[in-house]
């Protein structure tokens, strides 16, 4: 049973110095039938703490993290990473079964130890077995110093980050949320049944929405509602943005409130004025938002839309939520608790013609500004599940496109970039056994790897839901803020500044580069991976150092080697430099976008380009005057370009000061599942030397 209050088992225990502490939490990941949208059937997934989504976690930098994560599942193996995280000397708690650990089995549990190193801002934390991810995580504060963290300022202070000053905290996860069980889903993907990606029912912002308004019988009194963000008039906020999504690309936007961004995926970055963000799986963003001077009760509408998808463009079906003005007062309320309103979002009929426009009038690119009233005065300068082949041995290559059957982030072909371009709700149902769903109406929605029965549109196979294309072409939401009605390759990145001096290692030219290419394939028995440079990731029990460890060390290869056949890894020597190009090529259905990951660093993103990335031709190519230090970019599509059906690159550069096995990867969940991740083997050899505690 889920507990109203967001209740998190949390220790702090000081250490040697006043500032940083030892901050000890612990996850119970258990299972239980979850309706988060309020919709006619509740599905079994593991949850953490018996919430959804996750409790929040949070530390200040320099702290020391433990964090107890108990298995309670009866069937399934789990395990949690902290994303974003670079678990300087802490490998082995990066939590990547296979890769830094065994699986936790169920019944079993796992300590992370690790301390937070020159990082601070916006993380969370998540499942990383299968699909798990769908509902086990939760947000994970790092706050500057004690004059950001709201629990150690004094209330009559304002928080401080670096050089921006703002009243309160505020966290938005923004996920999806699909009506089928978890197991349904995994087979789904991994089987031979598999056709095509199949979007969300729902977008959830912190664990709600309502998955059809008009449903009979509705109400407060059954419902959550939509998140609400509670503000004071004539306030400065700094809102999180947390991009917890496993699929979708969106923007979001809120009504008659600009943003001031101002940290990028735990990076501080010069104040950027903009309408809206574009939130891929795994970003996370900070915005300044100035509140105005409304009455109690006012509510402002936040709201999101579909970009970078072939079509079913424009607002989401339901991914909405407030902002909602209260009373003022002169002292900070601490809550654990997400807020909800319950309260519908008006609509009025619209024709297909003004649809088209309709909640999409951001056509043009924001223009950078400074916004000095939000401006601190200060100077600054398991193998046989997943059954990985050698490529290209067994591959049938499928060329026919239906695209009636594609739900994927396509490129459109008017986009052509140039080389410089909560909780858990189960209140009203018990759980059973594992991996049921209780319907509680007659609506039964298109089974997993079914064919839908109407016209798809990309709306996610489910043509009877709210907002499928007949709805959506119907209804004009007139509360809902302006969104962007064009996709805009590498977004605002090119005018943003980071905050942080320029490394000298980002200007280094005696680079070795690695080419990651992506391809997508179906094999003969009609499963569907991908692959990267003609290899399907093949996922191990054993974690890689041991493996490393039990090889005999003639077998080890020169670090200077590309690929490690015996360990599948890629190896890099200690404090090199290395350039990663994440090139895409076309699948079965278009050239598609893809966030990448990686686990161990943070990176640069130095350049971008259409069609193949050709060494001789590109190795030189600095296009991002400001590259953005971060862990997870989009490797944005371009038009098919030359025979290779090369549709696009980027170039992100990492620094390998921090020894082990790291984990790079898409973050578009299934994806990875289905092959598209490699291991940097970043020198083992120093593993022992570098590893921050001997136990």
């Amino acid at each position: 049973m889920f507990l109203k209050r967001r209740i998190l088992f949390a220790s702090l225990a000081l250490i040697a110095t006043t500032q940083a502490v030892l901050r000890r939490y612990e996850l119970n990941v258990d299972e239980a039938l979850v309706n988060p949208d309020c919709s006619t059937g509740a599905f079994s997934y593991p949850v953490v703490n018996g919430q959804f989504p996750g409790p929040t976690l949070y530390a200040n930098k320099g702290d020391e993290v433990e964090v107890l994560v108990r298995n309670l599942s009866p069937s399934r193996n789990t395990s949690i990473h902290f994303h974003g995280i670079r678990q300087i000397g802490t490998n082995e708690y990066d939590g990547v079964p296979g890769v830094s650990q065994y699986f936790i089995e169920p019944g079993e549990s796992f300590l992370h130890r690790f301390k937070i190193v020159e990082q601070a801002g916006t993380y969370f934390y998540h499942a990383h077995v299968g699909l798990q991810d769908d509902s086990v995580k939760g947000s994970f504060i790092v706050y500057e110093s004690e004059k950001a963290n709201p629990y150690d300022q004094p209330a009559n202070l304002m928080l401080q980050a670096g050089p921006y000053e703002y009243n309160d905290d505020l966290v938005l996860q923004v996920s999806e949320w699909w009506h089928q069980n978890l197991k349904e889903r995994e087979d789904y993907y991994m089987g031979s049944n598999f056709t095509i990606d199949l979007g969300a029912h729902s977008i959830l912002l912190n664990g709600r929405t309502v998955h059809d308004q008009d449903q009979p019988g509705l109400s407060e009194d059954n419902c959550d509602g939509y998140a609400a963000l509670e503000v004071e008039p004539n306030s400065v906020y700094r809102l999180r943005v947390i991009g917890a999504t496993s699929f979708r690309v969106l923007a979001m936007a809120i009504k008659d409130h600009n943003m001031t961004l101002i940290e990028i995926d735990g990076e501080l970055i010069e104040p950027y004025e903009t309408s809206y963000l574009e939130i891929a799986p795994g970003q996370r963003y900070s915005v300044l938002i100035r509140t105005g001077d409304y009455a109690p009760g006012t509510t402002f509408s936040i709201g999101t839309s579909y970009i970078w998808r072939i079509r079913g463009g424009g607002i989401t079906e339901n991914g909405f939520g407030y902002i909602r003005y209260k009373e003022p007062s002169d002292r900070r309320v601490i809550s654990e608790d997400y807020t909800y309103l319950f309260k519908k979002m008006e609509w009025i009929a619209n024709s297909p013609t003004t649809n088209e426009t309709a909640n999409a009038g951001n056509s043009s690119v924001s223009i950078a500004q400074v916004n000095p009233q939000v401006m601190k005065k200060q100077n600054r300068a398991s193998r046989k599940d997943f059954d990985g082949i050698e490529m290209p041995s067994e591959i049938v290559e499928d060329n026919e496109s239906d695209s009636d059957d594609e739900d994927e982030h396509v490129v459109e072909t008017n986009i052509l970039r140039s080389a410089s371009r909560g909780r858990a709700t189960v209140n009203r149902y018990m759980p059973t056994s594992d991996d049921q769903t209780i319907n509680t109406a007659a609506e039964k929605d298109t089974k997993v790897g079914q064919k839908p029965t109407g016209a798809r549109n990309g709306n996610g196979g489910r043509p009877k839901r709210p907002g499928a294309p007949s709805q959506r072409q119907s209804r004009l939401y007139p509360g809902l803020p302006q969104l962007p009605n064009i996709d805009q390759p590498d977004w605002m990145y090119h005018q943003i500044v980071p905050l942080e001096p320029r490394k000298d290692w980002l200007d280094q030219t005696d680079v070795r580069t690695i080419v990651l290419n992506t391809e997508y394939h179906r094999l003969e028995d009609n499963r569907t991976r991908y692959s990267i440079n003609n290899r399907i990731y093949q996922p191990e029990i054993e974690p890689a150092l041991e493996r490393y460890q039990a090889m005999d060390s003639s077998l080890r290869p020169d670090t200077n080697s590309e690929y490690n056949a015996h360990l599948d890894t890629y190896p890099i020597q200690f404090n090199e430099v290395i350039d990663l190009v994440l090139q895409n090529r076309r699948a079965t259905f278009g050239c598609v976008l893809h966030p990448w990951h990686t686990h161990g660093h943070s990176h640069y993103v130095i350049a971008s380009g259409t069609g193949d990335y050709d060494h001789s031709k590109d190795k030189d190519i600095r296009n991002f005057a400001n590259p953005i230090y971060r862990d997870t970019t989009v490797a944005y599509p371009s038009l098919e370009v030359g025979p290779n059906k090369g549709c696009g690159w980027t170039k992100v550069r990492i620094l390998a000061d921090n020894p082990g096995f790291w984990a790079v990867h898409c973050h578009i969940t299934t994806h990875m599942m289905q092959g598209k991740m490699i291991v940097l083997e970043e020198a083992p050899e120093l593993i022992q030397k570098y590893r921050r505690y001997s136990d």
